[in-house]
């Protein structure tokens, strides 16, 4: 199932944490990037959490989203929120249910990035965290913002 062009899936978030977004259609009107990470996945915490700070420094009128999608096992809110304090995420932090908005995105793995334009349609879906996966992103952000 491809989501390309496609307007966003709604989120199905978990209640319990405090989401600081709600909705996907919170996003609408500006250039989004949602990056789905877990917290026991290296890629995720070693080079893409670190990643969005750029794209928040870089593209200051782009939305950034972390989503992070449990899997075999649930991450306490405990740990969760240490990372959030450990990176200092200048973005909002959700919490996706079990991994529901996860698969509404046809997501692959961690870390997997989606970019929404404006009207709230998923432009781009892009697995991974190495150079060639971040040089997608950011050259994708660039030619948006033109």
């Amino acid at each position: 199932m491809s989501v390309l062009n496609q307007p966003a899936p709604a989120w199905r978030l978990d209640p319990e944490w405090a989401n600081d977004v709600t909705d996907v259609a919170d996003l609408t009107g500006k250039w989004s990037v949602l990056l789905f990470f877990n917290v026991g996945c290296a890629g995720c915490t070693g080079r893409a959490i670190p990643f969005t700070r750029e794209i928040v420094e870089r593209y200051p009128g782009v939305n950034v989203v972390a989503i992070h999608t449990d899997f075999e096992s649930t991450t306490s809110a405990e740990r969760l929120q240490i990372i959030a304090d450990y990176f200092g995420l200048p973005y909002p932090l959700v919490r996706d249910a079990g991994k529901a908005t996860f698969e509404a995105y046809a997501a692959e793995g961690t870390p997997h990035w989606v970019i929404l334009d404006p009207q709230g349609n998923v432009h781009k879906s892009i697995f991974g965290s190495l150079g060639t996966t971040l040089q997608r992103i950011e050259y994708t952000l660039t030619e948006a913002l033109k």
